[in-house]
């Protein structure tokens, strides 16, 4: 059983649950994600109570028993806070990274990369909600914090990604022509960086994963040789990978995620933003390589989905956080201005590589 079956839910601030018909079908909505669902009659007036309940905004620890009910069976998507727990942590202590200024995020990018990125100048995620959220008796629940930060990544990605627009840039170039096969090669270099890069990343959180360690190595394990899946893809491409730029944001997200592995906290955070579905049945980049006339780079692309999808890895990180104890205030800034960063990193990668298109240097 995920770990978070096991604890109180309580719905983010932008999701809602309506109900559609009088059949007993409803509706949950959230910028991110959306899908309808049946429950039998004898759920009906629970579900509807709590809809409305969720539309005025009056919400009331009272309605605990009611939201595990319903957000506890989706616990699998990300709609709720994992409140904190009373008890029952791990014994696992976390210690903060020693020599990370955390002013802005140029300071920490310049501890951790020297790449050049269009970071703000000053951190939006906001700490003190997340850290009176998360507070319980001997400090702050990993669980929780983790559960912010999952919805902190969410937002920046709505208001901030530009996948929509670069996947709109390169179907409209001519299908199968030198300017396509350029733009959607530049968007594959970038996974297939990260898959590079995968092993040394995954390897530095090791040594201060405690009693996770053996979860960590199963997925360092299983994220194995995923290069030489993306590399299969190029060759039906005709196109070296060592010959597409790898682009700023990239390798700062690489550097800020191997930097950040000492904090066990940021490295679920960063890992769970590299694991979460967009719940399409078909991965974004094979279906423009279809589009284009492509398909069989494309089915090297889908592969990848499918073996991703196979290891069920989207919600694994929080099953490295099993062990650890409450953290310190501290080491909650450190995990959430890590996370921050990398979010920062993982969004421009869509907003550079959308302008290098347009420019004509993919």
């Amino acid at each position: 059983m995920n770990s978070s079956n096991l604890r109180n839910h309580w719905p983010y601030d932008e999701v809602s649950l309506k109900n559609i018909d009088s059949s007993g079908q409803f509706e949950i909505s959230s910028p991110w994600l959306s899908f309808r669902f049946s429950l039998e009659p004898k759920d009906h007036a629970r579900a509807l109570s709590l809809a409305r309940k969720i539309d005025a905004g009056d919400l009331k620890p009272s309605d605990l028993a009611d939201l595990n009910w319903l957000f506890g069976a989706f616990a699998a998507y990300p709609l709720s806070y994992l409140l904190p727990r009373p008890g029952l942590f791990g014994s696992d202590l976390a210690i903060v990274i020693p020599g990370i200024a955390l002013e802005c995020p140029r300071a920490l990018s310049d501890f951790l990369t020297k790449a050049q990125t269009s970071l703000p100048q000053t951190w939006l995620w906001e700490l003190e909600p997340a850290l009176t959220l998360s507070a319980t008796a001997g400090g702050h629940d990993p669980f929780t914090l983790f559960s912010v930060a999952r919805r902190y990544h969410l937002l920046s990605e709505v208001e901030k990604d530009e996948t929509r627009a670069l996947n709109e840039q390169v179907n409209a170039l001519p299908q199968g022509s030198e300017a396509f096969v350029s733009a959607s090669s530049l968007i594959l270099r970038q996974n297939h960086y990260i898959t590079q890069r995968c092993e040394e990343v995954l390897s530095a959180a090791l040594p201060s994963c405690g009693s996770s360690r053996a979860a960590v190595q199963a997925f360092i394990d299983a994220e194995a040789g995923h290069d030489k899946i993306l590399e299969k893809a190029f060759s039906k491409l005709a196109v070296a990978p060592s010959a597409i730029p790898v682009l700023p944001s990239v390798q700062a997200l690489m550097d800020t995620f191997k930097g950040a592995a000492e904090n066990l906290l940021a490295f679920a955070m960063i890992v769970d933003i590299f694991e979460r579905s967009d719940y399409a049945p078909e991965d974004p980049l094979a279906a423009l390589l279809k589009k284009g006339g492509k398909e069989d780079a494309a089915k090297h692309i889908q592969n990848h989905r499918h073996i991703n999808d196979l290891g069920g890895h989207e919600n694994l990180a929080l099953t490295f956080l099993d062990a650890l104890k409450p953290v310190s205030a501290e080491y909650a800034e450190q995990a959430l201005r890590l996370a921050e960063l990398a979010s920062c990193a993982a969004i421009l990668q869509s907003t550079e590589s959308l302008k290098k298109i347009k420019e004509g240097r993919g």
